[in-house]
C-alpha cells in the first residue's frame, strides 16, 4: 500500500499547495450561557482553553477544516461524528440562565425555582427563589432574588442581607449602588439596603445616565464610597466576605460534591420510561427505546439519545453506547470523547483501558490516549487496507479519528480511498489535512 500511496501523492503533489500549522487559543477559560436548539434548554459553552478531545478538535477548527459535519461539496464529511460541534460546560439542561458567571456562580431556573451554580454545575445555593426577567451572578458578594413576590439581596451562602422588600432590583454595580424599584418607579440602594436615591424614576438610565437627572446618583455614589472608606459598612462587608471566603473555598475544590438526601425521591419529569438508580445521585433513565442519565434534582445531566448507558463510580464517568462503539461523559455531563471504543473498561485509579480492533491502551481521565494503542490500531488497519479490505479499513480509521481527530496519516489513507474511488475532492482535502496537522512527516506530503 505504501508504494500506491506515494504513486498518487507524488502525482498530485503539483497541484496541492502547504498551509502552515497554526493554533489559535483563547486567553480564559470563560463559559457563555447557550441554548440548544433540539433540548429547548440552556446551559454554558466553554469558550476558554480547550483541552482533552476538545483541544484536538479545536485543532481542525482553528485551521479551517472543521472536522465536525462541515460539507466537502455534496458529501457530508466524516471526520469527527456529526452533533459535537459545541463543547458544553455545562449540557443544555435548564430553562433559564445567567448569561454570564458573576464572582463564579451563575443564577439557573430548574423547575421553576432558581438557585446558583459553579463552573462545575453543582448548586451552591439550591433552587428555591421565584423566577425573574434576567438572571445574574454575583456582584460585590450579593446577588438579587425574589422571595414572596418581592426582590432582595442573598450572600453567597444563600443568606438575605437586605431583605426581599422591593418590587424589582438588580445587582449591585461597582459603586456599590444597586437599582431597585418602589411604588412602580426605580431608585437606587446602598449595602445596607437604604435607599440613598429616591424611587421616582421611570427608567434606569434615567437615574444612571440622563445628565439632566442623573446628579442624585452621582452624588450618592460619592456619598457610599467616602462611607465605605471610613468604615461606615465594615462589619457587614465583613460578613459577606466571611461567607463568601467560605463558598468560594467548596468552589475551588473540584473534589467537592454537593449531598444527595438519602430519601431523595427525586424530581426525574414522569416522561421517562424507565428509570434506574446507579449511585452518587444519579439514575439512569429511558426514553423509547434511548438512554440518558439524570441527577437528583431532576437535571438531564446525559441527553437520552444512546443505545445504552452505564456509571462508573470508580472515576465519576459515564460511558454511552451507540452503534456498538463506546464514549465517555464526565459527571457534569461534559464530552470527553464521543462513542469511538470498541470497548472501555471501569476507571481505576484515574485511568482506564480501551479497546479498539483487539488492541487494548490506557486512557487518561480527559479521554486521551497514553500509550501507542492508536499507532497499534492503525497498522491492523493498514493490513485491512493491503488485503483489499476497504470498506473495513475504513471504519478502524474513522474510529482513530474520532479518538484522535488529529490523526494525520488516518486522513492522509482516507484522503487515498476517496482519490482512488474518484472522489476526488474529498481525497484532496483529506491529503491537505494530513499536510496541515503533519508537515514533517514525509508520508503526509502532498
Amino acid at each position: 500500500m505504501k508504494n500506491r500511496i506515494w504513486q498518487i501523492i507524488c502525482s498530485l503533489s503539483v497541484v496541492i499547495l502547504f498551509f502552515p500549522f497554526v493554533v489559535h487559543s483563547q486567553a480564559d477559560d470563560s463559559a457563555l450561557a447557550a441554548k440548544s436548539d433540539k433540548a429547548k434548554r440552556w446551559g454554558y459553552e466553554n469558550q476558554g482553553e480547550k483541552s482533552g478531545w476538545w483541544q484536538k478538535a479545536a485543532t481542525l477548527s482553528n485551521n479551517g477544516i472543521l472536522g465536525t459535519g462541515i460539507s466537502f461539496g455534496n458529501q457530508l464529511d466524516d471526520i469527527l461524528h456529526v452533533g459535537y460541534e459545541t463543547e458544553w460546560a455545562i449540557p443544555p439542561q435548564y430553562e433559564k440562565v445567567a448569561k454570564y458567571f458573576g464572582e463564579n456562580l451563575a443564577g439557573v431556573q430548574l423547575n421553576g425555582r432558581v438557585g446558583f451554580v459553579d463552573r462545575y454545575n453543582r448548586f451552591i445555593i439550591e433552587p428555591q427563589f421565584e423566577p425573574v426577567d434576567r438572571l445574574e451572578g454575583f456582584s460585590r458578594g450579593l446577588a438579587a432574588v425574589k422571595k414572596d413576590g418581592m426582590f432582595g439581596f442573598i450572600d453567597k451562602s444563600g443568606k438575605f442581607v437586605i431583605p426581599p422588600k422591593f418590587e424589582w432590583a438588580e445587582n449591585f454595580e461597582e459603586n456599590d449602588l444597586a437599582a431597585v424599584k418602589m411604588d412602580g418607579k426605580i431608585g437606587a440602594i446602598d449595602l445596607k439596603g437604604e435607599i440613598v436615591v429616591p424611587c421616582k424614576y421611570k427608567l434606569k438610565e434615567m437615574m444612571t445616565k440622563l445628565p439632566t437627572s442623573n446628579k442624585p446618583y452621582k452624588e450618592a455614589a460619592k456619598k457610599v464610597k467616602s462611607d465605605r472608606e471610613s468604615g461606615v459598612y465594615g462589619d457587614l462587608l465583613s460578613k459577606i466576605e466571611e461567607a463568601g471566603k467560605a463558598i468560594d473555598i467548596l468552589i475551588s475544590d473540584s473534589l467537592y460534591r454537593t449531598s444527595v438526601p438519602a430519601d431523595s425521591l427525586w424530581t426525574a419529569p414522569l416522561r421517562y420510561e424507565e428509570i434506574a438508580r446507579v449511585g452518587d445521585g444519579f439514575a439512569l433513565v429511558a426514553e423509547g427505546d434511548k438512554w440518558g442519565a439524570v441527577d437528583h434534582y431532576g437535571r438531564l445531566v446525559i441527553p437520552c439519545v444512546f443505545d445504552m448507558i452505564e456509571y462508573m463510580s470508580e472515576g465519576e464517568m459515564f460511558a454511552v453506547y451507540e452503534d456498538e462503539s463506546v464514549g465517555l461523559y464526565s459527571w457534569t455531563g461534559a464530552l470527553i470523547v464521543p462513542p469511538s471504543y470498541d470497548r472501555i473498561e471501569p476507571f481505576v485509579a484515574g485511568s482506564s483501558v480501551g479497546w479498539i480492533n483487539f488492541e487494548h491502551g490506557q486512557i487518561g481521565a480527559n479521554g486521551l490516549v497514553m500509550d501507542d494503542l492508536l499507532d497499534r490500531a492503525f497498522a491492523k488497519a493498514v493490513v485491512l487496507d493491503e488485503a483489499g479490505l476497504h470498506a473495513e479499513a475504513r471504519e478502524q480509521y474513522r474510529k482513530i479519528l474520532s479518538i484522535d481527530p488529529t490523526y494525520a496519516m488516518a486522513h492522509n489513507n482516507i484522503g487515498i480511498m476517496d482519490i482512488e474511488g474518484e472522489s476526488y475532492k474529498e481525497g484532496m482535502n483529506r491529503l491537505k489535512i494530513a499536510n496541515k496537522l503533519a508537515p514533517e512527516d514525509r508520508r503526509a506530503h502532498v
